[in-house]
């Protein structure tokens, strides 16, 4: 039980820095008013941001479904 607790508040933190990180880009974007052309505007806003926030949920994400199978496996 305690596996799947885990698993889904990762799965849940992960979804939400997910939006919250496009949300953002998406507002910078529109104050760009140079872009590389080969990314396109929110492609550039999201370089410009930094991936890291991205990584880092899907990491999470990837963690919290790890934890629910680790937790159906067991049962």
């Amino acid at each position: 039980m305690r596996n799947m607790l885990i698993g889904g508040i990762s799965i849940i933190g992960g979804i939400i820095l997910f939006c919250f990180t496009f949300v953002a880009t998406a507002t910078y974007s529109s104050q760009l008013y140079e872009w590389d052309s080969r990314y396109g505007k929110f492609g550039t806003a999201l370089l410009e941001m930094s991936l890291i926030p991205m990584f880092v949920s899907i990491a999470l994400a990837g963690i919290g479904i790890v934890f629910i199978l680790k937790e159906e496996k067991t049962t």
